[in-house]
């Protein structure tokens, strides 16, 4: 009797534990599932790079309110420059007129006062100069405003990979017979209805993008125009941002030393040689080499023929020369300041038909 009672409490035991065993056990639709790299969101099956999106949502965000700040910041100094060199031109009228009537004084009180009056507008004049000359402020502020500006961008363009690759990898699974049969299985069980995802939260982070790039990366690229050269920003590598001389009759895109050893470029014994005419009449010997990527806006091109000037040449402006630009159709309005690229490919664009790399030592080219 108690070997009976032992026997049967050990059957007891086991058909507990096998039970237990099967109720924690995940639904086979569910590895399926799982397998496929889907998790659960409320009804609806998403994937985890929805979490990536929304991450990169809210980053794109913050550096869009610091590119405002930043073009906040530009405005007004830009602002203060209208307003003293209008205080500029005010003032000097005022000394001049001052000066006029201090050369007809006919006595020492008046003579005097117009001394003082005359020195004061000087004084006024002298610090409104030397706030004016603080020529590296500007500078700072420009490339600030360049920098949050392509951060920005950076930011909107990696966005649109992550939710191309996202869709894509959904359209694939919508198609995939086990996960269909994976879905109706779990909808059989459940009373409500489980779904394949996108989830209405990655739509709406699509329609962000789509408007964020809309706003920001137009084919319409705004120039400055300085000295009587237009200039325009240009980011080298997805890293550094300088302005460069839109130049239509340079060959080639032009860097001094300086910025391509900044990018990486350190010219080599090995880099074919070309001689430069220069802007002072003179020939030099540069090096061509080869820029991995440039982006201009929302476009990018990937190994771009360069020159590489001698460290000796640095009045020498970086150009955007015709390496670059042969890869768009370009309509360029001096008159607004205004440059339009459309693209030949697709944003990312190869370089095309570029010139073979062979070595040609001192072959001359005017530039």
């Amino acid at each position: 009797m108690r070997r009976f009672f032992s026997s049967g409490f050990a059957v007891f035991l086991a058909l507990g534990s096998a039970l237990a065993s099967l109720a924690g056990a995940e639904d086979p639709a569910d590895l399926v599932l799982k397998e496929k790299g889907l998790r659960k969101s409320g009804t609806t099956f998403v994937l985890p790079a929805e979490s990536e999106v929304q991450k990169q949502v809210v980053e794109a965000r913050s550096l869009y309110k610091q590119m405002t700040t930043a073009l906040l910041q530009q405005k007004g100094y830009d602002q203060g420059l209208r307003e003293n060199q209008q205080a500029i031109r005010i003032l000097t009228e005022q000394r001049i007129e001052l000066n006029q009537r201090l050369a007809q004084a006919s006595n020492v009180a008046e003579n005097n006062q117009l001394v003082a009056m005359v020195n004061g507008v000087s004084d006024r004049l002298n610090l409104i100069h030397q706030q004016q000359a603080d020529t590296g402020m500007k500078q700072r502020i420009d490339s600030e405003v360049a920098n949050r500006r392509e951060a920005y961008v950076q930011a909107v363009l990696d966005l649109r990979q992550l939710v191309d690759a996202t869709a894509e990898t959904y359209g694939k699974l919508a198609g995939d017979k086990d996960v269909k049969e994976a879905l109706s299985q779990v909808n059989e069980k459940s009373k409500g209805k489980a779904t394949l995802g996108p989830s209405k939260s990655f739509l709406a982070n699509v329609a962000l993008l789509e408007k964020a790039e809309a706003a920001v990366l137009s084919e319409t690229v705004d120039l400055r125009k300085e000295g009587g050269i237009f200039w325009l920003d240009v980011t080298f590598n997805g890293k550094v941002t300088r302005p460069m001389a839109f130049d239509t009759g340079a060959a080639d895109v032009v860097l001094p030393a300086d910025l391509a050893d900044l990018i990486g470029l350190k010219p080599g014994p090995d880099d074919p040689i070309v001689k430069c005419r220069v802007a002072d009449g003179s020939i030099v010997e540069a090096r061509q080499m080869t820029v991995p990527s440039m982006r201009v806006g929302k476009f990018t091109v990937k190994d771009v023929n360069c020159t590489v000037m001698p460290a000796d040449k640095k009045e020498v402006p970086p150009l955007l020369g015709q390496s670059f630009q042969r890869n768009f159709m370009l309509k360029f309005s001096p008159d607004s300041g205004k440059l339009i690229l459309s693209k030949v490919d697709s944003p990312e664009v190869g370089e095309g038909a570029a010139r073979p790399k062979t070595p040609t030592r001192n072959s001359s080219r005017k530039r």
